[in-house]
């Protein structure tokens, strides 16, 4: 694998020692659960069984999972003991048939297993994936929901993937808001930041950005790193895909962001309606991000920055309208200064807006 990991026997123990007592048993009854004491349910499955894992060490690491998703309050005791005993059951008996030999959940690569369990799961009849709309822009594809027995898998998965990795939380593809001391909302379940979506290629240049605003200047919060990063997310796969040597943006030109701009505006958003045009809001914010992205880079002089100054790449022009239900309306002709398109930041503060 292409990262550290701690040796088995420290990861065992590092697992086992909190096994103890209620929790090393292979049938957990949640009348007998010490962090459900006084509590009362109104579901009636009471028992949560491992003894059919024969596994050892993926017994360990089911329960592991489930031990300190109830001990950190992310897991409810319905959850646990309703909805994914089945999931699991199903997981286990998959690595029973096809893996009995496994040491970790992680020692087959995600994009290995999925696709493997996935076809295993159908071929028994059970729906792997629902197809929806989604608000997501940068998917140019119906957006896939995956069923909860998948998403239990890539859940265990990513848990162990973090638990056993020992590098610094900034040096992971993933990172936990937690064990960065940055700000996120604490009302909700959501304090990660995820870049494996980002090409390989611009993936530490992102990370680096990242580390800088969110950690080093902590200029912005996790909820709004989260969105900025959705949307570099489309501009880096524009980039890849035109690109695919490049490892840097020295030869960032400017109708590589014309290119881009076209992009945007006609890659509809998809919800749970019908699919319709991105707004001019959401196309202002993506391109305030990406000038943003890329002034930084020019201001600290990282060797993956333009060449060329971000006020040429994305060219200087007029902030029209001042309420976004009564836009100006131009066409699009109106907005080029010969060929070249007429971009412009966007002041939000004082609600002024770009319509193209």
């Amino acid at each position: 694998m292409n990262k550290n990991l701690m040796d088995e026997t420290y990861r065992e123990y590092n697992i086992d020692k909190y096994l103890t007592g209620y929790w090393s048993r292979d049938v957990w009854n949640l009348d007998d659960c010490p962090l459900a004491k006084g509590q009362s349910f109104s579901f009636t499955t009471k028992n949560l069984r491992f003894d059919y894992i024969h596994n050892p060490h993926l017994k360990n690491e089911f329960k592991f999972f489930i031990y300190k998703g109830l001990v950190d309050k992310r897991f409810s005791f319905k959850t646990v003991w309703s909805f994914n005993a089945g999931k699991l059951k199903a997981l286990s008996e998959y690595i029973s048939k096809q893996h009995p030999s496994m040491h970790s959940i992680i020692e087959i690569p995600k994009q290995a297993f999925l696709p493997e369990f996935k076809n295993y799961l159908e071929g028994k009849g059970i729906v792997t994936i629902r197809k929806q709309g989604t608000s997501e822009p940068w998917r140019t594809k119906k957006y896939e929901r995956k069923s909860l027995y998948l998403k239990l898998y890539e859940r265990v998965y990513n848990f162990f993937y973090d638990f056993y990795d020992d590098r610094k939380e900034t040096e992971k593809d993933r990172w936990d808001a937690r064990k960065l001391g940055v700000r996120y909302n604490i009302t909700r379940s959501h304090y990660s930041i995820d870049f494996s979506d980002i090409p390989i290629s611009f993936r530490p240049l992102v990370k680096r950005y990242f580390k800088h605003r969110l950690c080093e200047q902590m200029s912005i919060t996790l909820g709004t790193a989260v969105s900025n990063l959705s949307k570099l997310y489309l501009f880096f796969n524009f980039i890849s895909n035109k690109y695919p040597d490049w490892v840097d943006l020295n030869q960032l030109r400017r109708i590589d962001i014309e290119e881009f701009i076209m992009l945007v505006k006609n890659t509809p958003l998809r919800g749970k309606g019908k699919s319709k045009a991105p707004t001019n809001q959401y196309i202002g914010r993506t391109l305030s991000n990406l000038n943003t992205f890329l002034t930084e880079m020019q201001i600290f002089e990282w060797k993956e920055a333009p060449m060329k100054p971000v006020k040429v790449l994305i060219l200087p022009g007029i902030i029209l309208g001042k309420n976004p239900k009564n836009p100006i309306k131009l066409n699009m002709c109106q907005m080029k200064y010969g060929n070249k398109l007429c971009i412009t930041s966007i002041n939000f503060k004082n609600n002024l807006f770009l319509y193209f």
